[in-house]
């Protein structure tokens, strides 16, 4: 049987020194991310209810906040694409990831923000 586990990880937000004007980048503004791990095998702790057996959210979580510190990035691209190899390194090697991180820019008529995806295929 063939089975595909994974964990995700809603509205993650975050303060960030994020955009193309450096005085957009003056200030922190917030970010959200959502994330899915895909796991190449099922984690042992379906089985063994012990959190030793899977990986920790919240160590990633902290590893997200602290590199996020003091960075500044002038695109939601790059923003995106520098949290996704942070995870990636942090994971086991076949995991595969899907982030999604949005903004809210004050520009006139937009709404709901604007999303930057990477994933894996």
């Amino acid at each position: 049987m063939n089975h595909q586990s994974q964990i995700q990880l809603h509205q993650l937000e975050f303060d960030v020194y994020l955009g193309w004007p450096k005085e957009e980048r003056s200030a922190k503004q917030s970010v959200v991310f959502d994330i899915a791990f895909n796991f190449k095998e099922t984690p042992n702790a379906c089985q063994s209810d012990r959190l030793d057996e899977t990986y920790c959210y919240k160590k990633l979580i902290e590893k997200i906040a602290a590199h996020l510190e003091n960075k500044k990035y002038r695109l939601l691209e790059a923003l995106g694409f520098d949290i996704y190899s942070l995870i990636k390194n942090n994971l086991p090697e076949a995991t595969q990831i899907k982030l999604q991180v949005t903004k809210k820019p004050l520009i006139p008529n937009l709404k709901g923000g604007v999303t930057f995806c990477y994933a894996e295929k």
